[in-house]
């Protein structure tokens, strides 16, 4: 396997990428600090758009919706993720080629990851619940 190169791109570049069910084939965890009662999880993962292309644009890359619960008394969600590695030793790096968002947080501007393992910063703060119905794991 060659490493793609995505720097100084001149023409389209083509990359595939295998996709697995990352709740059952899932190597890292979510975690984080939860004061009170509660459980922090991802419910679900939607894959909205799966393929992408080299342009240096958020609008053609990949993008995913992560259903997340969170206890109500901790409104702040930070995100952090290590870099995107294939199977073999391709990576694609997460500094400036990630941002998150979320409809219920209080500010509609995006958060851009600056750099792998690090938290998103400003934590968006939650203000509203879009799924009242679904109620918040609690711990034991």
């Amino acid at each position: 396997m060659t490493a793609p190169n995505f720097t100084n791109l001149q023409h389209d570049k083509h990359v595939i990428v295998w996709n697995h069910d990352c709740l059952s084939n899932a190597s890292g965890t979510i975690g984080g600090t939860v004061t009170g009662n509660g459980v922090l999880h991802v419910t679900s993962i939607d894959a909205i758009k799966t393929t992408s292309s080299a342009d240096g644009t958020f609008a053609g890359g990949w993008k995913y919706v992560f259903h997340i619960t969170a206890p109500s008394n901790e409104p702040n969600v930070a995100m952090k993720f290590t870099d995107w590695t294939s199977s073999g030793s391709s990576s694609i790096a997460v500094a400036n080629n990630i941002r998150i968002s979320s409809a219920q947080a209080n500010s509609t501007s995006t958060v851009t990851i600056t750099a792998a393992n690090t938290y998103s910063s400003p934590a968006l703060v939650i203000g509203t619940d879009l799924d009242p119905g679904t109620q918040e794991s609690s711990s034991t």
